[in-house]
């Protein structure tokens, strides 16, 4: 008799709320990352550091929403295909980052830190800008910054939600994408 080959079921369909806690997981953790070096090891992110946190958060929400209200497999497919814009998005303004870092391009208007109102009472010494510019480099791996660290994994998750929304979808289908054909 031959041996079975067939990969177990879940290798092959995940369980969807499974794959939701991971990619909210996954965001959580980078967000985590983040608030670390931030405020353990003072590596202060800029503008555009701030910006590439979004889609980790957004990420997150959605997945936790999709895992509090269990979802049935073709509305977690959306989440995932959202998850999967989010990280994209993420990857592209953390790619820019690294483009603005290296001198391709010029840093952005949202970079310049802006002086308050001088009408405002308030302390002007305070208020003083203290997020760095964006074409520093504060810290590196390997040579990488933390940009380019950052448009590299959410370039994967973006590939995994990917990934899991087109499995998920053939798990609920009984295995056909093409549902609206037949």
């Amino acid at each position: 008799m031959p041996a079975d080959t067939s990969l177990p079921m879940s290798v092959q369909s995940p369980d969807p709320l499974q794959a939701a806690m991971f990619v909210a997981a996954a965001s959580v953790g980078a967000l985590l990352l983040a608030f670390v070096a931030e405020y353990v090891f003072a590596v202060a992110g800029c503008t555009l550091c701030i910006y590439q946190r979004v889609p980790y958060g957004l990420t997150a929400a959605l997945c936790g929403f999709a895992m509090v209200a269990r979802m049935p497999p073709p509305r977690l497919r959306l989440v995932f295909i959202a998850c999967a814009a989010l990280f994209a998005i993420g990857s592209a303004i953390a790619l820019y980052h690294v483009g603005v870092q290296q001198g391709l391009w010029s840093e952005p208007g949202v970079c310049e830190a802006a002086l308050p109102d001088p009408d405002a009472v308030i302390d002007l010494r305070s208020a003083r800008a203290t997020r760095p510019a964006c074409s520093e480099i504060d810290w590196s791996v390997m040579g990488l910054s933390l940009a380019a660290l950052n448009a590299m994994y959410s370039a994967v998750l973006a590939a995994g939600c990917g990934f899991l929304a087109t499995r998920v979808l053939g798990a609920s289908t009984g295995g056909r994408a093409d549902t609206c054909a037949r």
